[in-house]
């Protein structure tokens, strides 16, 4: 992987902006719910409390870099090899190929491997185990409540491990401790009602479930962007108020504030952050200004937490900007690398601004930024399916 590193990913900058969704005379982009298809899994042995056991599995990044390919690999369905956690795969949730499924893609082969190809569908959150032979994720379940799972690699059995009232946003897997921290939102009966964001700690040996924290009510568009493992604990990001910057809820849950000054956060944005492994940083996107075709242009910066500096990647070309959505920006261990998801879409408007528009096509990239480069490098290309893409990654463990 270091010979990958030395020629694709020395052409990037180590910051990466988080793209502006696409806010149109269309709407939202986001996607109707829908329930989750009956699956068979394996469910594990039920606690006294009425809750699941399970033994938990830890959230981690890694140092690898990808190989250069821009042309979407043959999906398979066929269980992946067993591999240690040497950095060379992505976990990708979203419509990567034919379903809303759990994808593995390898950054040396482009292999892209479904494993789940017989649900649940619409997985998110996905969370690597420590011994990478496992992923965590998240399915729908029904009256909006969420149900968290353990798709073993080399079988692609799925465990259900237990149910949450509330949609969860964001979660963090301790393997030692077998404890689950993950955000959820209580959201009020109509579109403009404030919100409330919990944060939940579950533990797998009692089968208890304690809400330690809680934002808000505040409104709807104010909302939790990520919650990322780091040396002092489990941070909760969150969008502010002015949209100026954003809100570090720490370990001690301590809030601080991280204001990107000329660099404003989309007020729209979903999965628009993540803090590095080392807590030093924080990748995000960045709303530059102006619009085009597909939306408007972003950036990917890195912000140093402690002075505040950032850095911000584009890429080459006459354009050097991000039209469209940025999501889901995943660090290497080693916090020197950043892989995020790039999508972008193409409307006919009609002729004149009345009319609605039509979803005509759209493209999803995976792209590298890497420390002391100022552009990012493509990494490989897929066609979009749906005008409802949501897609999230995450870059497995380097240990």
């Amino acid at each position: 992987m270091n010979d990958i590193l030395t020629t694709s990913a020395m052409k990037i900058l180590g910051v990466c902006v988080l793209g502006a969704a696409l806010l149109t005379a269309c709407g939202s982009d986001e996607s109707p719910s829908s329930d989750a298809p009956e699956t068979e899994v394996e469910t594990a042995e039920e606690s006294d409390t009425g809750e699941t056991e399970v033994t938990a599995e830890t959230t981690t990044t890694t140092t690898t870099a990808p190989s250069s390919t821009t042309q979407p690999p043959t999906t398979t369905t066929e269980a992946p090899p067993a591999s240690p956690c040497d950095g060379s795969t992505l976990a990708l949730t979203g419509q990567f190929g034919e379903a809303d499924s759990l994808y593995l893609f390898d950054l040396e082969s482009a292999a892209l491997v479904d494993v789940l190809p017989n649900g649940p569908s619409e997985p998110r959150a996905p969370v690597w185990s420590s011994g990478c032979d496992a992923i965590f994720f998240v399915s729908p379940g029904p009256d909006d409540s969420s149900l968290v799972n353990r798709v073993d690699l080399d079988s692609q059995a799925v465990t259900f491990l237990f149910q949450h009232e509330l949609p969860i946003q964001h979660l963090v897997v301790d393997d030692d401790a077998e404890v689950f921290e993950f955000s959820s939102i209580d959201s009020g009966e109509f579109a403009s009602a404030d919100d409330v964001t919990y944060l939940t700690r579950y533990t797998a040996e009692s089968g208890d479930s304690e809400t330690y924290f809680e934002v808000g009510p505040r409104e709807s568009w104010v909302r939790p962007l990520d919650l990322a493992a780091t040396p002092s604990g489990t941070w909760l990001l969150h969008d502010s108020l002015t949209f100026s910057g954003i809100e570090i809820i720490d370990g001690d849950l301590e809030t601080s504030a991280v204001e990107l000054g000329e660099l404003p956060l989309s007020p729209f944005g979903r999965d628009c952050c993540e803090i590095s492994p080392d807590g030093q940083r924080l990748a995000i996107e960045a709303a530059l200004g102006g619009s085009g075709d597909t939306g408007s242009a972003n950036a990917l910066a890195m912000v140093d937490l402690e002075s505040g500096e950032a850095q911000v990647v584009t890429k080459d070309g006459e354009n050097p900007y991000f039209y469209g959505a940025i999501e889901s920006p995943t660090w290497s261990s080693d916090s020197s690398q950043v892989i995020f998801i790039h999508s972008s879409k193409i409307w006919d408007y009609g002729p004149d601004c009345d009319a609605p528009c039509v979803f005509l096509e759209g493209s999803i990239g995976l792209w590298l930024a890497a420390d002391g480069n100022t552009e990012a490098s493509l990494i490989a290309s897929f066609d979009m399916a749906s005008q409802y893409f949501q897609g999230e990654a995450a870059w497995m463990p380097n240990s």
